[in-house]
């Protein structure tokens, strides 16, 4: 028999002069000139998977040349076979879809993906914000391109990701936005609530610092009244034609044990004896999702209501209207000097993936912690010396 390979075949061979393995795909002949596709791996196992995959995409016609696949085919291929089959949540696919069809396959589309560099990625993140888009948009971006590219690393359609070396610009926090509420506003609030309906809400995303995602989610099964515990283990949002619905927490970091305060706990079991009245009243027409926070009926609270509740409220004594984010950032203030500065305690009862996150969020604990700290040093080597 020939040792001779025919149109669309492979073959594999370690190369000397680095000792990868290398697979080259037969295209065949076009415009006059043999054509090949060639995919690199550190083993002969990797390079035959990566052979495998170009061999599917050009069976499929997805891949004649290489070369001339540009980035909009890829990017198109990747959100319809990768991101739209994932697990992903729909707003995620969402995002990925927007930047990609948005923003980068109309500034840098038709680039053969085989020759996109880091010029390229410049150019576009440039044009974005030229465009006047903030920085935190640019890095959206930015964000969205890699990830596509790794999946292109993956496929052995490129040998490296050129979106890795690009330099992002970073994000700054609109300071007045971004903040703790001042002590008498938050007393002013608390007073305010009293008597509403979901003022054990309100309590427990000032005492606690919960995501609103996280409240929203708790389960009369994860609280312990009588032990004064409750376990933080899912978030819920808005799917498309579904409505709310519940997910896994943030990250794993973000499960967690939190010990309530008394005026917490106190709440909460006003709060239980509410909804069994309500359930009694709905009858049939109760939805049990065993919901700590739910509407008169049962179904899940909207993700809008909590920020109408702090809307009202602040209105109502005068202040300028919050966001219910910063209602964490004052909770985590109050955590960080009740702590006595331990951050530590902070990223835990915040739930925080690690302890900068905790750092870079909530500078303004720092300066009186330092201050404690120094003093504390100092006096241990003043009792030293006497």
């Amino acid at each position: 028999m020939s040792g001779r390979r025919g149109h669309g075949e492979g073959s594999i061979y370690q190369r000397d002069r680095d000792g990868r393995w290398v697979a080259v795909l037969d295209l065949g002949f076009q415009d006059g000139k043999r054509r090949r596709a060639t995919v690199t791996g550190k083993t002969r196992r990797e390079a035959a998977e990566r052979l495998k995959l170009i061999t599917k995409a050009n069976d499929d016609g997805e891949i004649v040349v290489p070369s001339k696949v540009v980035l909009r085919t890829f990017m198109h291929r990747w959100l319809d076979e990768v991101v739209d089959p994932s697990d992903l949540a729909d707003g995620t696919k969402s995002f990925y879809r927007t930047q990609a069809i948005k923003h980068i396959i109309p500034s840098i589309g038709d680039v053969p993906l085989t020759k996109l560099g880091l010029a390229d990625i410049d150019r576009l993140l440039s044009i974005k914000r030229g465009e006047g888009l903030s920085a935190r948009s640019v890095q959206a971006i930015h964000a969205t391109l890699r990830r596509s590219l790794k999946q292109a690393v993956r496929w052995g359609l490129i040998r490296s990701n050129p979106a890795v070396y690009a330099e992002v610009p970073t994000p700054r926090r609109d300071q007045s936005k971004v903040h703790s509420l001042d002590r008498e506003s938050i007393v002013r609030l608390l007073r305010a609530a009293e008597g509403e309906r979901l003022e054990a809400l309100l309590v427990l995303l000032i005492m606690l610092g919960l995501r609103k995602g996280e409240a929203l989610a708790l389960r009369w099964s994860r609280v312990d009244l009588d032990s004064g515990v409750l376990t933080i283990d899912c978030s819920i949002y808005r799917k498309k034609g579904v409505g709310m619905t519940l997910k896994e927490t943030k990250t794993r970091h973000s499960v967690r044990s939190l010990s309530l305060p008394e005026q917490c706990a106190m709440l909460l079991r006003q709060h239980k004896r509410q909804q069994i009245a309500e359930r009694l009243l709905a009858g049939p027409y109760w939805e049990d999702h065993d919901l700590v926070f739910c509407t008169p009926n049962g179904q899940a609270v909207d993700l809008k209501v909590p920020n109408l509740l702090l809307h009202d409220l602040c209105d109502r004594v005068g202040i300028p209207r919050e966001r219910v984010h910063n209602l964490r950032h004052s909770a985590a203030t109050t955590a960080g000097e009740v702590a006595q500065g331990d951050l530590g305690m902070v990223k835990n009862m915040l739930g925080h993936s690690s302890i900068t996150v905790t750092i870079d969020m909530y500078r303004h604990i720092l300066p009186e912690s330092q201050q404690r700290l120094g003093k504390a040093i100092g006096d241990y080597y003043r009792q030293g010396a006497g």
